[in-house]
Order: C-alpha cells, then structure tokens, then sequence
C-alpha cells in the first residue's frame, strides 16, 4: 500500500479551491438557445458522478443533515439526471474526466437550460464544458485517483458556499 499521497491532502485541497472562479453567480450563458443564468434561484444541488468522484456528492449529501443547506442535495449516478428538477445547479464531478455518465449528463443539463460546475483533472468533461464557455475547477493530479478526494471535494464546497447553499 502507497500512503505517499495521504500528507499531501491538505495542499491538494488548498491548491484545488484556488481554480474555483470567484465569479460564479455572475456567469450567463448562450448555448443552443438557451440562456443559462448562474445567479438566478436554484431550488436545488444535483451532483453527479461515479465511483471515486461520486463519493463526494455522497459526503456532501451527508453533510447537509449537519448543515443549514436552504436546499436539497441530489446525488446522481446515472447516465441521465432525474426527471423532476426545476431549477437545480448541477455539479459533474470526474477525476479523469473521461466518465460517459458524467459527461452525459453534464451535457444534459445544459440541454435543459441548467447551470453547470465540473471539477476534474481534464479529459473530455473539461473540453467539452470549456468549449462551450461553462466553467471547470481544474484540479491538482494525485499519484492514483483514490488519493484525489480533497482535490474533487473542497472545490464542490466551496461551490456551495458562492451559491449560498451551505454557510
């Protein structure tokens, strides 16, 4: 067993949230004729995500029974996101930024006019959101992707925090 990653976590998470745009709530969108507003009313969180970057919509779903979230968290790992939002902001989360059901519902979302986060190392998930003017936390790469959780789970905290959903 590596533990070689472990004493990092703490500059991993330091170093992950510096990529989080401040300016999140400003961001409007035009993609495929629809407007995507980032500072309008989000009802709620879905976070979607498989495997490794799916634990962390796991934790932060947890967390929220601690917290004073003023809105559900949704975790989805699926291909699709769940037929009944409203007005959610969607959080895709890939650490390789390769996961299809990420991306698929990433691109989803942005087809039902919803605002989108990704947080990955790259891959495709950061190619096709930046193409189209979305934002992504790009984060620090671990020696394996079991080491990357507080570079995948800090920068969706600090998400919720500039949408005011967590204090």
């Amino acid at each position: 067993m590596n533990l070689i990653d472990y004493p990092k976590w703490p500059s991993l998470a330091r170093e992950s949230i510096l990529n989080v745009p401040m300016d999140l709530r400003s961001i409007r969108l035009s993609i495929d004729g629809k407007v995507i507003d980032y500072g309008a009313e989000i009802d709620s969180v879905v976070i979607t995500g498989m495997g490794g970057s799916g634990v962390v919509g796991d934790l932060l779903s947890d967390l929220c029974w601690f917290w004073d979230c003023r809105v559900p968290i949704i975790v989805s790992k699926n291909m699709r996101l769940p037929r009944r939002l409203s007005r959610p902001l969607v959080i895709a989360i890939s650490y390789s930024g390769n996961t299809a059901e990420t991306i698929m519902s990433a691109n989803e979302a942005l087809s039902r006019g919803y605002p989108v986060v990704g947080i990955t190392t790259g891959g495709k998930l950061s190619t096709v959101l930046s193409g189209k003017g979305v934002p992504v936390v790009l984060i620090p790469k671990a020696s394996a992707p079991r080491y990357g959780l507080p570079a995948l789970l800090y920068p969706a905290l600090i998400i919720l925090e500039r949408f005011g959903i967590a204090q």
